[in-house]
């Protein structure tokens, strides 16, 4: 039996000291995968957009992810993909409060939602933390019908945080 990990303890691990740009998925995946470990869908794509546009990010990736103030959190802090529908919405409107909480500590100036299907209760999350967010945008999960969508979608979003000096990147 292998021990169970904490994986809020190995996000935190990459907590930036400032974060700029906040991407908020819906939970960590109940298959034991997670962004933080490298072995996730999102973390597949997000590697794949940035190492795009900055190749020598690959090694050391959330290392650099973290240095650019760039930071993913959950609106739900337990699997919660393979509920049932119900009890999915339900657990999501739950974890609202606590969400909105983590926004206005962190205060980013950028907010990536990365599943389309929580847009509702970010922007209620966003809305309870009465946070100032300069950008906001939402992509769909990048399952394999929509892997290519989101990273060029999430590449223009980059050069756009950039641009607007969120990033500072020079892209």
């Amino acid at each position: 039996m292998t021990p169970s990990l904490d994986y809020e303890l190995i996000r935190k691990t990459y907590l930036p000291s400032r974060v700029r740009v906040l991407y908020i998925g819906e939970s960590r995946p109940h298959n034991g995968t997670f962004f933080y470990l490298q072995n996730s869908l999102l973390y597949s794509a997000i590697f794949e957009s940035y190492t795009k546009l900055f190749p020598e990010m690959s090694n050391h990736f959330l290392e650099h992810f973290a240095r650019l103030g760039l930071y993913l959190d959950d609106l739900v802090d337990e699997p919660v993909n393979h509920l049932d529908t119900t009890i999915r919405l339900s657990k999501r409107n739950e974890g609202i409060p606590s969400l909105a909480k983590r926004i206005q500590l962190f205060k980013p100036n950028a907010i990536i939602c990365v599943i389309k299907s929580i847009e509702e209760q970010v922007f209620e999350a966003i809305k309870l933390s009465k946070s100032q967010i300069s950008y906001l945008e939402v992509l769909p999960f990048p399952t394999q019908n929509y892997k290519s969508y989101f990273i060029n979608k999430h590449i223009h979003i980059l050069k756009d945080l950039d641009r607007k000096g969120i990033l500072g990147l020079s892209i």
